[in-house]
């Protein structure tokens, strides 16, 4: 197993300047450079029986509680990508692609405008050094993801309670509005971002050895052991042997790990970080990518798949995302051996578990590009590697299946989901970061 790389340099500095989307600038200042997304997506259940994950890709995702107002730019620069990898099955990681993000809309801080939107901050950095004056504390979305998530778990708790669900899902959320990147997750799948060529990550693995997991794992009763790899161990005090272990620490569901005591917890970390010129490409994946693969061979090999794909197919080069098979917003791909999630505007649905209303349209492409290894140059003057050519949704589900093929061949055991969001800028061959 390769030790993941990350490059965090600049997340919490706040000196690229700039404003943020959602509102929030000085009066006169340029308004902020707001990125076109194309999103796509692969999955494999790999050596595994059947696929536990799920995923959830919805543009224009917009507040849905009551009092709640639409907004056109809100929903036109407004992305939502969900990550679900269940253990024990799959039911947990369907309940969770299935709701989470209608629990988000719903709640009364998904409209309200980011305080501070100049500033970036990662949880488990303003967390651990109390950092009062961090917008974490003033920002209504990171009650609103916590809220969502919270309310997911409960109802899986409640479903499993009575025989209808089982197991537990690790959940990765990201929610882009303007030129400002949410994330938050509980567990192990990871998202990275391409920041100029280099991998910068978003997120940190919860797993039980981490400092401040153990600490509060044990600070609850519990124990942390290395048994395979480092899990949390709860135990039969009437016979004193091991009842279970689980490899995270952040979960939904995993009933057996939260009564009576709470030692596993569904309270995500939730951080904030500006986009900006040179952020080319998020990678968001389940762990069966990143047990095999670091996050800069993530970024590099979606970069390079991206331009030989571009390059080959004759495709990029017009004013707004989108490719052969659709304007800028069409669905990415999923393997059809797996459950198949779905791209649409405004709106999800799913093939299991009857799911939520289609309140949209939608479909699923089927792309098959094959890998391309190797490395080269990726960016180019101002760090962006398309120039001013657009990438193309066929591009970026290439871009995944690749990262799928190339970790399956590296040994990786576990189901993969891989989801691509690339980003191209307006006027890239001659913009330069907002001030």
């Amino acid at each position: 197993m390769m030790s993941p790389s990350s490059t965090e340099e600049g997340l919490l500095s706040g000196r690229d300047g700039g404003g943020a989307g959602g509102g929030g600038n000085k009066e006169g200042a340029a308004a902020p450079l707001v990125p076109y997304l194309v999103i796509g997506s692969h999955r494999a259940k790999g050596n595994r029986p059947y696929m536990e994950d799920r995923h959830t890709i919805v543009e224009g995702l917009a507040p849905s509680g009551p009092g709640t107002s639409m907004s056109g730019a809100f929903m036109s620069d407004s992305t939502y990508i969900g990550i679900f990898d269940g253990h024990n099955g799959y039911d947990c990681a369907e309940i969770g692609a299935r709701d989470l993000h209608n629990h988000l809309t719903s709640h009364h801080g998904f409209s309200q405008e980011p305080p501070m939107p100049h500033r970036d901050f990662k949880a488990q950095d303003v967390t651990s050094r109390v950092q009062a004056d961090s917008p974490y504390y003033k920002d209504a979305k990171v009650n609103a993801f916590k809220e969502a998530y919270r309310l997911v778990d409960e109802h899986i708790i409640q479903q499993c309670d009575i025989g209808h669900a089982r197991g537990g899902s690790t959940a990765l959320t990201l929610f882009r509005q303007g030129n400002l990147l949410y994330s938050a997750h509980a567990g192990d799948s990871r998202a990275v971002l391409g920041r100029s060529g280099k991998a910068v990550r978003l997120t940190a693995d919860h797993k039980p050895n981490l400092p401040r997991e153990r600490r509060r794992i044990q600070d609850c009763g519990g124990m942390v052991e290395l048994v395979g790899c480092w899990r949390v161990l709860i135990a039969n005090p009437g016979e004193g042997r091991m009842l279970s272990g689980l490899a995270v620490s952040r979960s939904l569901g995993d009933v057996e790990f939260k009564r009576p005591l709470k030692l596993v917890t569904e309270e995500p970390d939730v951080s904030r970080l500006r986009l900006h010129m040179g952020d080319s490409v998020i990678v968001a994946a389940s762990d069966g990518l990143w047990d095999v693969m670091s996050d800069q061979e993530a970024v590099d090999l979606a970069i390079r798949t991206v331009k030989v794909h571009m390059r080959t197919t004759g495709t990029g080069g017009g004013s707004s995302p989108g490719g052969k098979n659709g304007g800028p917003f069409s669905p990415g791909t999923s393997d059809l051996s797996a459950s198949t999630g779905r791209l649409l505007r405004g709106s999800w649905r799913t093939n299991k578990l009857g799911g939520s209303p289609l309140r949209g349209g939608g479909g699923v492409l089927n792309t098959t590009v094959g890998d391309i290894s190797g490395r080269g140059d990726l960016t180019n003057g101002i760090g962006s590697p398309w120039g001013d050519a657009t990438p193309t949704v066929d591009a970026a589900n290439a871009a995944a299946k690749a990262l799928i093929d190339r970790a399956l061949r590296d040994g990786s055991m576990d189901n993969i989901t891989v989801v691509i969001a690339l980003l191209h800028w307006p006027d890239a061959n001659v913009a330069t970061n907002p001030r």
